[in-house]
């Protein structure tokens, strides 16, 4: 159904919901809020032909206003559906993490796991080196930190 309005919520409740523009003038007033299994699941669905994105949608009772969000479209692909691997490849992929674009989500993920679980370790033939070693396998540099006395004092290098 087109302009749904989904809320979760105690069970065997009667809910309206009131749709404000942005500008706080009203859009639509006492939307009927449907329990979809009355008394058990919740869940509570209301529809209006006349919310728009950005609405303020406000939640009532009956009693007391007991919620509101912003509310925002279903977003449709063209061309047919996207899978949740298709997402978390696209966000693997994306290199806006830093200026130069060299570091992936995936990268950054590896890091944060090795600096957490994973193990540290002076490199071999150094004093002012540290490696970070990969969480899973602890055997696997991920990182590289060299200190030094002057400027810069640290120098990292994602491997």
């Amino acid at each position: 159904m087109a302009n749904e309005i989904p809320f979760g919520w105690e069970p065997g409740n009667i809910l309206t919901a009131n749709i404000y523009k942005a500008d706080g003038t009203n859009r639509d007033l006492l939307v009927s809020m449907p329990e979809t299994n009355v008394g058990v699941s919740g869940v509570y669905i209301g529809s209006s032909t006349l919310v728009e994105a950005g609405d303020l949608v406000l939640i009532d009772d009956g009693i007391d206003k007991i919620g509101f969000a912003v509310y925002q479209p279903d977003v449709t692909i063209a061309g047919g559906s996207i899978t949740a691997a298709e997402i978390v490849d696209a966000l693997m992929a994306d290199t806006r993490f830093t200026a130069g674009g060299a570091m992936t989500y995936e990268v950054l993920l590896k890091i944060l796991a090795a600096w957490s679980a994973g193990k540290w370790q002076l490199k071999t033939g150094t004093t002012d080196t540290y490696q970070l070693l990969d969480a899973s396998d602890g055997t696997t540099v991920v990182m590289e930190i060299v200190l030094s006395q002057t400027s810069p004092y640290k120098t990292v290098t994602i491997v």
